[in-house]
């Protein structure tokens, strides 16, 4: 149904890139199955995100934390004196014990629903 679907809106679908039957499809970063959750590589790159030393590296950090806050509880106030140093015209890292903590309480968060 969905690919006579597709041909009548002229829609051209690549065989080779379809999977069809499958339990499970990568997608966007993304495991779909019965449910949506964030690909075990992801995650695994947060919780080994080595501590910023740069401006760019917090923004690289925050960045892929917020790709997967759906998954994170309270993911606001756990990086909120991260995002706090990005406010205004930074030009250097300012890390003290609450960029610290803040880091390290959100590596440890697990964005990972069961199965």
């Amino acid at each position: 149904m969905v690919l006579i679907r597709l041909k009548k809106n002229k829609l051209v679908v690549r065989f080779s890139k379809c999977t069809f039957g499958a339990e499970m499809v990568n997608f966007l970063g993304h495991e779909v199955s019965t449910g949506v959750r964030p690909m075990t590589s992801k995650v695994e790159a947060v919780r080994t995100f080595p501590t910023p030393k740069t401006i760019k590296a917090l923004q690289e950090f925050i960045g892929m934390v917020n790709y997967y806050r759906r998954f994170i509880p309270d993911i606001t106030r756990i990086i909120f004196p991260l995002n706090d140093d990005l406010k205004g015209n930074a030009m250097k890292l300012k890390w003290e014990t609450p960029q610290q903590q803040a880091f390290d309480q959100k590596k440890a968060a697990s964005p990972m629903p069961p199965r």
